[in-house]
């Protein structure tokens, strides 16, 4: 996982190896399973994400 990430934010910043190291040190990997939610109604979203594998499906109700 941590290669697709440092790659993916060295496509839009310039970074030190050192600061690139720490930032990504931040992130934890998580599976989510199929038809399993990632956050829902209600629940404040308190991280950040980067799909390494396959996708989600996004909704918004207003």
């Amino acid at each position: 996982m941590t290669e697709s990430l440092k790659t993916h934010i060295r496509e839009y910043v310039d970074i030190s190896d050192e600061k690139l190291e720490r930032y990504c040190n931040a992130f934890m990997l998580r599976k989510i399973k199929k038809k399993d939610f990632l956050l829902k109604e209600g629940n404040i979203c308190e991280f950040e994400g980067f799909i390494v594998n396959g996708c989600f499906k996004v909704s918004h109700t207003d």
